[in-house]
């Protein structure tokens, strides 16, 4: 941690932001146009990766077809893991910059390179293409992409104690998120994209090569546009810090806390699915995914209920609070 707080002592990577309270500047290029690189980026694999791997690198007789419902679980295992240490270490970071914008910093190049590696799988014997295969997808979701979202889900909590700022960046965060699964991914990708690349690997590597390259500038303007006021008020403490086994007993003995696990779980469980199987049930039972309009017009009309319950919902919260809606 001392290495990282030496580094980050230099100017070149100090904020944009000076203001003691969340500006106009913050909440568009921090937190609406910074993270849609990378949340562009996730979106758009987490849907079309495994299209890659079956339809583009026929990888459905490796292991007789087990491979591909294999090493995406033990992956998972390996990012929960790492998660976890990633959480200790952000935690214990100290620099003049925070404790979670210098790993969005270094984040950027990461999730860039990886993206890249995801799609380039070399021509050669089986084995080298299932190794690379686990190298090149560990590294993105379980190191790379872990790294970005945990540093960027913290940023609205670290970035002030003001509930009603930390409101307006959340719902600003949540525009990118919506505007890019919802929208790009659901909509656009489907209708504009998939009817011109098809099968052919030589353009995925364009597509989402461009992509990945374009997560790095997008992911500089999400550090640079961002503070975080409640670290640097903290900054001269001396909390005690309590250890990473104590905090493990912690949250795996709290039936709450269980119950929390199990609910993202089922979530994780249901959305992987979700996503994974609308384009086989566009492609072999409703048409054909790359149609333009078939995966299109499934994702518009499930998209609907969502839709409508975000507009019912949010002139409630305003009017009586998030709290008494839980309730």
């Amino acid at each position: 941690m001392r290495y990282l707080s030496g580094i980050f002592k230099f100017d070149l990577f100090n904020s944009k932001v000076n203001e003691l309270d969340t500006s106009k500047k913050e909440r568009f290029l921090g937190y609406l146009i910074g993270p849609a690189g990378a949340l562009l980026l996730n979106a758009i694999l987490a849907t079309y990766l495994n299209v890659y791997y079956t339809d583009v690198l026929g990888l459905t007789t490796v292991w007789n077809g087990t491979f591909l419902v294999i090493f995406p679980i033990v992956s998972k295992l390996l990012d929960v893991i790492v998660n976890m240490v990633m959480g200790y270490v952000i935690d214990r970071t100290k620099t003049r910059q925070g404790k979670a914008r210098p790993w969005l910093l270094l984040s950027a190049p990461l999730v860039s390179l990886s993206g890249i590696l995801l799609l380039t799988v070399p021509e050669s014997n089986i084995h080298l293409k299932i190794a690379w295969i686990m190298l090149s997808y560990n590294l993105f979701y379980a190191f790379s992409y872990t790294i970005y979202n945990m540093s960027h889900n913290l940023m609205v909590p670290l970035s002030t104690r003001n509930t009603t700022q930390r409101g307006q960046l959340s719902v600003f965060n949540q525009i990118t998120t919506i505007m890019m699964s919802g929208i790009i991914v659901a909509l656009v990708f489907p209708m504009v994209i998939m009817p011109v690349i098809g099968v052919n690997k030589e353009l995925w590597i364009i597509v989402i090569g461009a992509l990945s390259i374009l997560v790095l500038p997008f992911t500089l303007l999400e550090y640079y546009f961002t503070k975080e006021r409640v670290t640097e008020e903290g900054l001269n403490s001396t909390i005690e810090q309590v250890s990473f086994k104590k905090q493990l007993k912690i949250i795996f003995t709290d039936k709450y806390m269980l119950v929390i696990f199990g609910y993202f779980f089922l979530f994780t469980i249901g959305a992987s699915v979700k996503n994974l199987s609308l384009v086989y049930y566009s492609n072999y039972v409703l048409g054909t995914y790359n149609d333009g309009y078939t995966q299109m017009m499934v994702s518009a009309i499930g998209g609907i209920p969502m839709g409508i319950g975000m507009f019912l919902v949010w002139p409630l919260a305003k009017k009586w609070g998030k709290e008494i809606l839980r309730c």
